[in-house]
């Protein structure tokens, strides 16, 4: 499980790196569709496989939406909302619903000072990133870390609109994973609530309950335990 998750943050977090030199100009172009992006949804398909195995022994669907500010996740029966005013996690298999107030301004400071990447620390954990093939306007790229678990992982993206479509991985071990996108969209549509913490919890003054269609769930109010 902890493989799966580190393949789906990784891929979350894909756009903040570059892989070599050259697939430099294809993953500025990925990273800088979706940082001038004021709206995504990405709906992704995650499967895990052993050997020659058709059937997975681990699949889900991730999704994750954002509108500016605002986000919504939901991966592995756990779902985060953040809003102007709330961060809430709720688990699904515990029946727990965990919310705290939102700083905007702190993150907005901290926002204003990243961490300095050395990009040149991040190229010696690849080999030089290889062009295989062209279909239908997707191009499919290979890379090959150095070291660690990964044997390769295989890139297919959307030449045109600078978008990916797909991640393979392969590791040592004889064991393979995908990460297809079923969704990736830069103008969706969400609704007027899309982003409302009603949906997962109820405010009676200082107090939070869980709403009508979490009712059962153990609510942890993060400022009233501090």
């Amino acid at each position: 499980m902890k493989k799966i998750i580190l393949i789906v943050s990784g891929v979350l977090l894909l756009n903040a790196y570059v892989v070599g030199q050259d697939f430099r100009v294809v993953a500025d172009k990925i990273r800088a569709v979706y940082e001038s992006a004021d709206k995504l949804h990405v709906v992704m398909k995650v499967e895990a496989y052993d050997g020659d195995d058709e059937k997975p022994f681990y699949q889900d669907r991730v999704e994750v939406k954002r509108d500016r500010s605002n986000y919504a996740y939901r991966f592995n029966a756990m779902e985060m909302l953040m809003n102007d005013r709330f961060i809430i996690v709720v688990d699904e298999q515990q029946k727990e619903i965990v919310c705290t107030s939102r700083d905007m301004s702190a993150e907005q400071a901290l926002a204003k000072d990243p961490v300095a990447v050395s990009m040149d620390s991040v190229l010696k954990l690849f080999d030089k990133p290889v062009f295989i093939a062209s279909d239908g306007g997707v191009h499919h790229y290979r890379i090959t870390p150095l070291q660690g678990e990964l044997e390769q992982v295989d890139l297919f993206v959307d030449a045109e609109h600078a978008l990916l479509r797909k991640i393979a991985y392969q590791y040592t071990h004889d064991q393979r994973a995908s990460v297809v996108f079923e969704t990736l969209t830069t103008s969706p549509v969400f609704s007027a609530d899309e982003f409302n913490e009603r949906s997962y919890v109820e405010v009676v003054g200082k107090d939070i309950r869980p709403s009508k269609a979490l009712m059962g769930y153990h609510v942890v109010n993060v400022e009233s335990e501090n």
